[in-house]
């Protein structure tokens, strides 16, 4: 690069004052000089021009408490600054004069090169003392000893050098390097290294993990249920791994198997069936035998208040069939006659099968009702309505009535009445043999679920056969 500005003197009291600046470097420099000036050519160049400038010829002090001369030296200062960043930043721009890994780095992506990372190694060494007669009993290896490894086939010999001083000993010949370590489990693992290699286990068996903790004390949370995904047998050192289906981690309360508590591991291999396993699916059975296991009539829930404001109790009904016929004669129950809501749950069994039509239009004031989950009636006003489904008979069909009565003066007398007709079926008000209502749930057989079979004690089931291999104090 060429344009020299070359003899440049420190000081700046050389040369001629109107002579261009320039830069000359030749090729194979380690640095590049690329400055125009330093502080002090800067200052005496603007001290120059002061004394050029007709406006300023009267400017004559050279001192630098001056303002302007205070101002002048700080320009200076600033100019002496950006050229010497600027020096470095060219050199920078060049493979030769780049001092900063970046820089090569930089330089070297426009060739599409990215240079290779940076390679280290090391091992632990075991060095054994001669025990021949007559021997040094002891001896001391230096650091930096360099110790060469034998390659395999195709590889080349690698050399490591200890980093510090050994002390050695011909009785430690005996002491054996530990080869594992215990692991024990935390939050997230997918992963378990058990002791031994007959440990019995197969891919798909339970595992029960348990820490110490939940083994002393009956309300500990901490143990975890997992199934068996993969098995790794490590007969060199002696232990099994066990790959399990999901991380350890139990979600009750929030806690898990502690990594600092011992833990057992108990292998769930006994299958056992609670008792009714076997019985057909209750959801599967026909409406009419579902009915067997429920109570007639409808659940409800009565209210103050036309949207259900305030809860005034609940009861069953077995029709509905309700009137108020006076503000003091009333057959809603709980002597309920203006102002006030009901809702009615529970199931419906058709007597027949086809388009059933329910019958609400003489209800005063609004209903709403669903069947099977299906709002066929929406009269949330003045007056009642009608609306058809088709259904099945003998099928059991979940069913909703939301009804209520307002305080209008002069209206008319609160009235419900759920009815309904379809083929060969005359309009009727629904009998309370059709209408059933479950306080559980009605997708499993009453009285037979867990909870309800081990009552009183809530910590006893039944199974479905006797398993000898089932112990007092074992897990199940």
């Amino acid at each position: 690069m060429s344009n020299s500005v070359s003899n440049l003197s420190v000081c700046g009291c050389c040369g001629n004052k109107n002579a261009s600046p320039s830069i000359d470097n030749v090729q194979g420099l380690s640095a590049l000089r690329y400055r125009i000036g330093t502080y002090e050519s800067f200052k005496k160049g603007m001290l120059d021009a002061i004394s050029d400038a007709d406006a300023l010829s009267k400017l004559t002090t050279r001192y630098d408490d001056d303002l302007a001369m205070a101002t002048l030296d700080a320009w200076a200062t600033v100019l002496d600054v950006l050229t010497f960043y600027q020096e470095r930043i060219c050199n920078e721009g060049y493979l030769r004069t780049a001092v900063e890994r970046l820089s090569v780095v930089c330089l070297a992506n426009h060739i599409s090169y990215k240079p290779l990372p940076g390679l280290a190694a090391a091992t632990y060494l075991a060095f054994s003392m001669n025990e021949a007669q007559g021997a040094p009993p002891t001896a001391v290896v230096p650091a930096g000893t360099k110790v060469q490894s034998i390659p395999k086939q195709s590889q080349l010999p690698q050399v490591f050098e200890t980093i510090e001083q050994i002390e050695a000993r011909v009785e430690w010949n005996k002491i054996k390097p530990q080869t594992t370590t215990i692991k024990m489990p935390r939050p997230g693992d997918t992963e378990i290294y058990l002791d031994g290699i007959q440990t019995g286990l197969q891919l798909g068996d339970r595992v029960l993990i348990v820490s110490a903790e939940h083994g002393s004390s009956s309300t500990g949370e901490e143990w975890d249920f997992r199934r068996i995904l993969a098995l790794a047998i490590n007969t060199n050192n002696g232990y099994t791994k066990i790959t399990l289906d999901r991380a350890l981690g139990l979600t009750i309360k929030g806690k898990s198997v502690s990594e600092t508590i011992p833990f057992k591991v108990f292998a769930m291999r006994q299958k056992a069936n609670l008792f009714g396993y076997n019985a057909p699916d209750f959801k599967s059975m026909s409406g009419s035998i579902r009915a067997e296991f429920l109570s007639q009539g409808l659940s409800a829930s009565y209210f103050t208040g036309i949207s259900f404001n305030t809860f005034a109790g609940s009861g069953v009904d077995s029709v509905i069939d309700f009137t108020v016929t006076n503000p003091t004669t009333t057959t809603f129950p709980l002597g309920l006659n203006n102002n006030f809501s009901i809702r009615w749950s529970g199931f419906i069994l058709p007597a027949v099968t086809g388009n059933i039509t329910f019958n609400l239009s003489g209800a005063d004031d609004g209903v709403r009702l669903w069947i099977d989950n299906k709002l066929i009636i929406d009269n949330w006003g003045l007056g009642g309505g009608t609306g058809a489904i088709p259904l099945q008979s003998g099928q059991l069909y979940p069913i909703i009535l939301d009804y209520f009565q307002a305080n209008i003066p002069g209206a008319n007398p609160a009235r419900v009445q759920l009815q309904w007709s379809g083929p060969g079926l005359a309009n009727e008000i629904i009998p309370a043999n059709y209408l059933f209502y479950s306080n559980g749930n009605p997708t499993e057989w009453p009285g037979y679920t867990i909870s309800t079979i081990s009552s009183p004690n809530a910590q006893t089931i039944y199974l479905d056969a006797l398993y000898p291999k089932i112990l007092t104090g074992g897990w199940l």
